[in-house]
């Protein structure tokens, strides 16, 4: 009837465990915990078996990256009997409807949990170059020519970043993500992730996924849109001597240099 050991793990999916603490709370304790975490929708529930294997894939991302082990984690993996796991169980095949999913992908990105996904910084700062290159270039275009040439770079800049590691690594995200949403009762965002997931790990390269082309062209909206608040906060009819900006039409989103954007 004592305490029970609560083991608490901050871990990233590419460099492992990166902060461990152990403590000892009471059994009132530790329930009290799990159904703050189940009303509020924190996570997913999984058996201890998962929950220890997750931490060894994780303690072999530390070995691979030389991230240093938190104290305790050595413990922690005999604790549960488990080494670092270097070959996690690959997803499943691909499914004959997964195609059809994998053109819904960038509906994905609508869930509060996926929006707020984003490339690295160094890859959104490579696609805002390339964009604001078109918008310094002397060639003639017309709006619909400068759109198609932003769609051109935002599928090129994922493309790019997408290689077989990191489709494993987003492939791995999308299903436990699909876990979380049949958790929360969202099924057809649970089977859109499930499908890109597959995809994404077993390398199925056409049609191109949707989820990965928007996580790039989200980078582009949401700049245009920035530059766009800070235009009008600029040139509005509060600002010294400004009067309002023409406006963009309705359908359309503009970079800072005037592109028409996806």
């Amino acid at each position: 009837r004592g305490g029970v050991e609560l083991l608490q793990v901050i871990a990233s999916d590419e460099q492992g465990v990166l902060e461990l603490t152990r403590s000892e709370v009471s059994r009132g304790e530790l329930r009290r915990l799990l159904k703050h975490a189940r009303e509020n929708r924190f996570g997913v529930e999984v058996s201890r078996e998962e929950g220890a294997t997750l931490l060894a894939e994780a303690a072999a991302l530390n070995l691979r990256t030389r991230t240093p082990f938190p104290e305790d984690l050595e413990a922690a993996l005999r604790h549960h009997g488990v080494q670092p796991l270097t070959e996690p169980a690959p997803l499943p095949a691909p499914e004959p409807d997964d195609a059809r999913h994998v053109l819904e992908g960038d509906q994905l990105h609508a869930t509060p949990e996926i929006a707020e996904w984003m490339p690295p910084e160094a890859e959104v700062r490579r696609l805002m170059e390339a964009v604001q290159a078109l918008a310094s270039s002397p060639l003639a275009l017309s709006g619909p020519q400068r759109q198609e040439q932003v769609q051109h770079r935002v599928r090129d800049a994922a493309r790019a970043f997408f290689t077989p590691e990191v489709r494993q690594r987003y492939a791995r995200r999308l299903w436990r993500m699909a876990a979380y949403f049949t958790e929360t009762g969202r099924p057809l965002q649970a089977d859109m992730a499930r499908g890109e997931a597959r995809r994404l790990f077993h390398g199925l390269d056409e049609p191109f996924s949707r989820f990965a082309e928007t996580l790039f062209a989200k980078v582009v909206v949401l700049a245009a849109a920035g530059a766009q608040a800070q235009a009008a906060a600029a040139t509005g009819p509060h600002a010294p001597g400004g009067s309002p900006a023409p406006a963009a039409p309705a359908n359309e989103r503009r970079s800072p240099g005037g592109l028409i954007l996806p």
